[in-house]
């Protein structure tokens, strides 16, 4: 199907974010030459083609982006010999094939630099050139603090970096902001191990604050009311204490005002666990206080506020289960290639399903093909989970003959293994796109995608059946503003949430509608044609996507591909975020779907829900950490406003 009109230039949510950073990124260049010395085409080339496997590429840095060139004649005939220069203006290339058989080949990775940006790649022969934009996404900035604070006294701060896979990014410089002018410990932090950096914030200036962290282009603020007057303090439990499930733990308040205690009454809440009254009276002393137990592990904040509406204060903790009855052992592959390596998680839960935090896990590897493991042992995380990494050694093992297992060292009975098999790929499957965007109607947009299957020499492997499937991954809440260039730009503050379906089954199941809104979101919204392909002679199929205007810029969707060669199934998967055509990001008409995303453009609260229900749910706790929401979905998810 021909469009009735197209433009090779396509803004994504991403590389609008990011436009304006590429003036200043440097560059780097790989040249593919040609054999023989002279490098001169045996045929006149015609067109130079530049395919992308995926036009996002993770910010964690654990993950590449395929590139292929494919040089043609007048009569589409791959011409070899052909010298072909890659370039990049950030990230990292590397070139995996030399283009003598009239297709060249390299690879892209971040770097090791997590900032969410768009990487522009052009690939060059002679006077023909062809470009693709990979978008780096998913860092992301929170910044946790009190609300409020008596003038004179100190709150505590922490910004929290976080890359696409929820991994805390270490060794950043954060900048820190008080609007009020309200004194801060250090304007400059360095994040640490786990992506975090602490700070207090001293108050100096009474009214109304904004505390803002920034880093990596990413901006994070905190509203802070300073009072003049009122002292209210936590006197226990500690800032970020860690409360074992069960215990009783006393929640103690104390309001003075110029010194002297206060009477009244304190009205105390929690986001998780159960207190032993809503109220207590001030005493002699102006303190009140409850009681605090939890049965389930997890954040909270607890809030104290006196009366109806007198001053308020928070504090933050987290239950923790500590008695581990299971441990679940996962690999993200589980046959790979010498050379090539799988992420072993292990998840801990106690007797009731609740994830258990702070345990060491200890790995051992059994394997005949010299291959190790990252780390031999790791302390749980809040989400009871421990990870290694396990790397293929040189040769090839039988089935199942890789062993690791994972066992938590208070307690050797709780142990289990996971089985890997390290063998070299018959069949390969490749999906890319170029720069093009089709617009069939003033209502629609799709994308073209080339498929290739080939076998372990690289050789195209024809008549090969493919299925294909199309699935929503996430979807954004925000709203556009006018940007440069006279160009609609998502504004900042956008949020971004997983699809609600979690388990996959197209169906809303309980425990799913996070938002109350009686149905999926975002749901299948894409549709992908033909829904079965057949490769041609060269071992390669084309296929479409299609999706309503509305949701460009708003969803990021996986695509599908599956085959069985002589008797084993083979797939790729690839993530794409949906885009809009440059035309339709002009300012002087109205953006595709309007001005706010279809999945609201207000309520983008970025903190973190301690209530998700979701997490009550072992399967759909693991596909929501797999998703990068370990600890919760954000709380702007639960709305569509």
């Amino acid at each position: 199907m021909r469009s009735s009109r197209f433009t090779r230039r396509v803004l994504g949510l991403p590389g609008l974010l990011a436009a304006l950073l590429l003036a200043g990124c440097g560059s780097e260049s790989t040249i593919v030459g040609a054999p023989g010395g002279g490098g001169t085409p045996v045929s006149p080339v015609a067109s130079i083609t530049l395919i992308a496997s995926s036009n996002i590429l993770p910010s964690d840095g654990g993950s590449s982006v395929d590139l292929s060139v494919l040089v043609r004649d007048a009569n589409n005939n791959a011409v070899t010999g052909v010298p072909v220069t890659y370039s990049a203006n950030s990230g990292l290339l590397q070139v995996t094939t030399d283009g003598t058989s009239g297709l060249a080949t390299a690879r892209l990775s971040t770097g090791g630099d997590p900032t969410n940006r768009a990487i522009v790649v052009t690939a060059t022969t002679g006077s023909l050139s062809d470009t693709v934009t990979i978008n780096v996404t998913g860092s992301q900035l929170a910044l946790q603090g009190p609300d409020n604070v008596v003038l004179g006294e100190q709150a505590s701060f922490t910004a929290r970096l976080q890359n696409s896979a929820g991994q805390g990014v270490a060794g950043r410089t954060v900048l820190v902001e008080s609007a009020n002018g309200n004194t801060l410990s250090s304007a400059s932090l360095v994040t640490n191990a786990q992506g975090e950096a602490t700070f207090t914030v001293t108050a100096t200036q009474s009214g109304a604050d904004t505390i803002s962290a920034t880093t990596l282009g990413l901006t994070a603020a905190a509203p802070l009311a300073v009072s003049a007057d009122d002292s209210v303090v936590f006197i226990e439990p500690a800032s970020a204490a860690e409360i074992p499930l069960g215990v009783s733990q006393p929640v103690t308040v104390e309001w003075r005002v110029a010194g002297v205690p206060q009477s009244g009454t304190v009205n105390f809440s929690t986001t998780r666990g159960t207190l032993s009254a809503l109220s207590a009276p001030l005493d002699a002393n102006g303190r009140a206080t409850v009681n605090i137990s939890a049965s389930t592990a997890g954040p909270a904040v607890l809030t104290a506020r006196v009366g109806a509406a007198g001053p308020q204060i928070q504090r933050s903790v987290e239950f923790v289960a500590t008695t581990p009855a299971t441990i679940v052992v996962q690999a993200s592959r589980f046959t790979v290639a010498p050379g090539e390596q799988s992420t072993i998680v292990a998840t801990v839960r106690d007797a009731v399903g609740n994830a258990v935090k702070n345990k060491v896990i200890l790995f051992q590897l059994e394997d005949v093909t010299g291959g190790s493991l990252s780390v031999g042992t790791a302390v749980t995380s809040s989400a009871g989970s421990a990870q290694t990494v396990y790397t293929g050694g040189s040769t090839i093992s039988g089935s199942g003959e890789v062993r690791i297992t994972a066992t938590v060292q208070e307690n050797p009975g709780i142990s289990q293994t996971v089985d890997l098999t390290v063998a070299r790929r018959e069949v390969d499957i490749s999906i890319g796109t170029g720069n093009e965007l089709f617009e069939p109607n003033t209502a629609t947009y799709e994308r073209e995608f080339v498929l290739q299957v080939t076998d372990s020499q690289g050789v195209g492997v024809a008549n090969a059946n493919v299925q294909l499937s199309v699935r929503s991954k996430y979807y954004r809440k925000g709203r556009y503003i006018a940007g440069a260039n006279d160009r609609w730009e998502i504004a900042a503050g956008a949020i971004l949430c997983p699809d609600e379906d979690l388990n996959g089954n197209g169906q809303l199941d309980a425990n799913e509608d996070f938002n109350s809104s009686g149905s999926i979101e975002a749901g299948n919204v894409v549709s992908v044609t033909p829904g079965e392909i057949s490769t041609d002679a060269t071992g390669t199929a084309l296929f479409r996507i299609r999706y309503a205007q509305e949701f460009g810029n708003w969803l990021i969707v996986t695509i599908r591909a599956r085959t069985a060669v002589q008797g084993t199934e083979f797939e790729d998967t690839t993530d794409h975020s949906l885009e809009i055509t440059a035309n339709d990001a002009n300012v002087n008409q109205s953006p595709p779907g309007g001005l706010f995303s279809r999945f609201g453009g207000t309520d983008l609260n970025a903190s973190t829900d301690p209530s998700d229900e979701g997490l009550t749910v072992p399967a759909s706790a693991a596909r929501l950490a797999e998703l990068g929401f370990g600890s919760g979905r954000f709380q702007g998810c639960r709305t569509l406003n």
